[in-house]
């Protein structure tokens, strides 16, 4: 019998044990949530260095989500800290819940900070993980738009809409290029 119950004992220690190593797991999540919404209402009030903080805060509390690192290169490309985004982005391109706002925003971080070509190879890496992604055609033909070649970058959005119909910006620029590709038809220039 006094095995029996030093059994019972330990076992409901161990239990015990468990459940409030779970309560703290739980509760640093929770306070890393608060800290990241936080942290968004300061970016959104362009108080930026002060959102960045926070959100570091929260990555501490919550290493898994990958949504802080994310909102970190975000505040980053906002103070056009590209180099910063970059480095932020490229450390959880192989995070397990990946999406393709990561390659978007890596890529727009290398457009913006004059290296197109890097721009266009993080996203296709994009493409190859997330083929329907219409973000990722959005940009694509983008970057053929602020070049100049229209023929190109309405290949990119015509795909965008056909795989992800529900996104409407590739809608947006392929109607703008069909619109001024059209005035010359109209008119007879």
């Amino acid at each position: 019998m006094y095995s029996i119950i030093s059994i019972t004992t330990v076992a409901m220690w161990f239990l015990l044990l468990a459940w409030q190593i779970s309560f703290a797991q739980n509760t640093n999540h929770d306070k890393a949530v608060e800290l990241g919404i936080e942290a968004v209402k300061l970016m959104d009030n362009g108080e930026i260095d002060k959102s960045i903080k926070l959100l570091k805060e929260a990555k501490k509390l919550d290493p898994q989500n990958m949504d802080f690192p994310y909102e970190i290169a975000y505040a980053q490309y906002l103070k056009k800290d590209y180099k910063s985004s970059i480095k932020t982005l490229k450390a959880i391109v192989n995070h397990p819940n990946v999406n393709d706002k990561v390659y978007q925003l890596l890529g727009n971080s290398y457009s913006v900070s004059g290296q197109p070509e890097k721009a266009i190879e993080w996203y296709e890496k994009g493409l190859e993980k997330f083929p329907n992604s219409g973000k990722l055609y959005l940009e694509r033909g983008n970057i053929h738009l602020i070049n100049g070649e229209y023929g190109k970058a309405l290949v990119y959005y015509e795909l965008g809409i056909e795989l992800d119909p529900e996104f409407s910006s590739n809608y947006y620029w392929a109607t703008k290029i069909y619109c001024n590709s059209q005035v010359g038809i109209v008119t007879g220039n």
